[in-house]
C-alpha cells in the first residue's frame, strides 16, 4: 500500500507542496469530477496490497491532482523502530497525475483502474472541504496503521462523510469477501512460501476480528469492489435504486499478472518435519547425523528464540493492535536462544549425555506445547492459531522427545 526506497526520490518529485497548491486553490464544486485511481498489486511484498489514490479533475481545462496518502519516509533514522512500535509516519502527498501513471506503467508495470463517481454539487463541495483542512501543514501527516488508518480507509471515510453515511449504510448490506484480516494478509503473502509462516506467527487476535464489508475496505482492491456496487446517493443521503455511484471505469495501464495463491503451511512444515524425522532416527547410527540434527535443533530455536523475544518486546513497547498479547508465546520462549548456543555446541561435540538442566528445560517446553494443544481443543484461544497447532507443533514434540533423552544419540534411553 505503499511506496518503498526505490520509488521514494520519484514521489518526491512527483509531489507538488501542498502549500502551494492551497495557494492556487482546488478547482470549484461546479467544475469538479471526482473518480479514484486503484493501482493492482505488485510482485514485491509492499506492493502485493494494491493502492488508492483520489484523482480530482478542473472540468474546465482537463488538469488533474492526485491526493495519495500512502507515503512516508525510509530516510529516518528511526524508520525501523518506528514502524515496529507502530508509530511510523505517513502523510498526504499532493502528486503529478502524468508521473504517476508513468511511475506505474514503466517502473512497477502494476495495473491501474479508474472510476468516475456521480456526486451531486453539495457532495463535491464536502469532500472539498474535508481534502482541504487536510492539506494544511499541520493535517498532512498522521499515524499508520494497516488496517485501519492507509491510503484506502482515509478516501473511504471521505466519501462516506460526503455521502452523508450512506457509504457505511450500503456496507451493511453487503457480503464481504473475506472472513479475517489474517486470512487477507495471508493470501496477498502466499508468493513468498515462507513468509506468511512468520507472518501469521507474529499476528495476535487482533487479526482474527470478523470482517464486515465497511472493515474489509482497507484493501485497496475490497474498496474498489464494493464501490462498483454502490448506487447513487441523494441530497438527504439516501440510497437511489437501480442507478450507480461510478458513471464510468476505465484501465489506465495495464500491468503484469500477479496472482495470489494458498499459502504453503503445510509444503513448509511438512518438509521440515520428514527432514527432521530422518535426521533424528539417523543420528542413532551415524555420527554425521547426530551433528546435523544437533545443528538443525540450533537453527530452530534460533528462529523460535528471536520471535519470543520479538513477542515479548512487542508486547511491552509496540502500539500495533495485532502484535501484543500473542497466544504463539506459548510455544516460543526467548530462552529459546540459549538453548540454540548449546545446540551449536554440540553440534561440534555431539557425543555425550545431554545437561540435566537442558532435558528439564525440554521438558518444560514438552509441557507447554501440550498445553496448547489442550488448550486449542476447548477454543481457549481466540486466536486463529490452527497453522501452529498442526503444523509447528508436531516439530517441537519430536525436538523436546528427542532432548529429554539423557543420550540423545539413543533411540531407546
Amino acid at each position: 500500500m505503499a511506496f518503498n526506497r526505490k520509488v521514494l526520490f520519484i514521489v518526491l518529485l512527483l509531489t507538488v507542496g501542498a502549500a502551494k497548491l492551497g495557494a492556487k486553490g482546488l478547482p470549484p464544486a461546479e467544475h469538479l469530477q471526482v473518480t479514484l485511481l486503484t493501482v493492482d498489486q505488485g510482485s514485491g511484498v509492499d506492493k502485493r496490497f494494491g493502492h488508492t489514490i483520489m484523482r480530482l479533475i478542473d472540468t474546465r481545462n482537463g488538469a488533474s491532482t492526485l491526493f495519495n496518502w500512502g507515503t512516508f519516509s525510509f530516510d529516518s533514522p528511526s524508520f525501523i523502530t518506528d514502524f515496529v512500535r507502530g508509530k511510523l509516519t505517513y502523510w498526504l502527498a499532493i502528486n503529478s497525475y502524468q508521473g504517476t501513471i508513468r511511475h506505474y506503467r514503466d517502473r512497477e508495470k502494476r495495473s491501474v483502474y479508474e472510476d468516475h463517481l456521480a456526486l451531486s454539487l453539495a457532495q463535491k463541495k464536502s469532500l472539498l472541504a474535508l481534502l482541504a483542512k487536510n492539506m494544511k501543514p499541520e493535517n498532512r501527516d498522521y499515524q499508520y496503521d494497516f488496517f485501519y488508518d492507509n491510503c484506502s480507509t482515509i478516501p473511504r471515510d471521505y466519501l462516506d462523510k460526503a455521502l452523508k453515511g450512506a457509504f457505511y449504510a450500503f456496507s451493511r448490506e453487503r457480503t464481504p469477501q473475506m472472513r479475517t484480516f489474517r486470512e487477507v494478509v495471508l493470501r496477498d503473502l502466499a508468493e513468498w512460501r515462507l513468509l506468511p509462516i512468520g507472518v501469521d506467527a507474529i499476528l495476535n487476535s487482533s487479526a482474527d476480528r470478523h470482517l464486515d464489508a465497511w472493515l474489509e475496505m482497507f484493501h485497496p482492491l475490497m474498496l474498489r469492489r464494493h464501490l462498483l456496487e454502490m448506487p447513487r446517493v441523494d441530497a438527504d443521503g439516501n440510497m437511489v435504486p437501480g442507478t450507480k455511484l461510478v458513471t464510468a471505469s476505465r484501465q489506465l495501464v495495464k500491468g503484469g499478472s500477479y496472482p495470489s495463491r494458498r499459502y504453503g503451511f503445510q509444503l513448509g512444515f511438512g518438509i521440515g518435519l520428514v527432514v527432521l524425522l530422518i535426521v533424528s532416527f539417523g543420528a542413532g547410527i551415524s555420527s554425521l547425523c547426530l551433528r546435523v540434527l544437533w545443528a538443525l535443533f540450533a537453527l530452530m530455536f534460533a528462529l523460535t528464540g528471536t520471535l519470543g523475544c520479538f513477542l515479548s518486546w512487542a508486547w511491552v513497547y509496540s502500539d500495533h493492535l495485532v502484535l501484543p498479547a500473542n497466544a504463539n508465546l506459548w510455544l516460543f520462549f526467548a530462552s529459546d536462544l540459549v538453548l540454540s548456543l548449546y545446540c551449536v555446541y554440540r553440534s561440534l561435540r555431539p557425543l555425550g549425555a545431554t545437561a540435566f538442566l537442558v532435558r528439564s528445560y525440554a521438558f518444560l517446553h514438552f509441557a507447554a506445547c501440550c498445553g496448547m494443544v489442550f488448550l486449542y481443543s476447548v477454543d481457549y484461544f481466540v486466536q486463529n492459531i490452527e497453522h501452529t497447532v498442526y503444523w509447528l507443533v508436531p516439530l517441537y514434540l519430536l525436538a523436546f522427545a528427542r532432548l529429554m533423552r539423557r543420550n540423545i544419540s539413543s533411540l531407546s534411553s
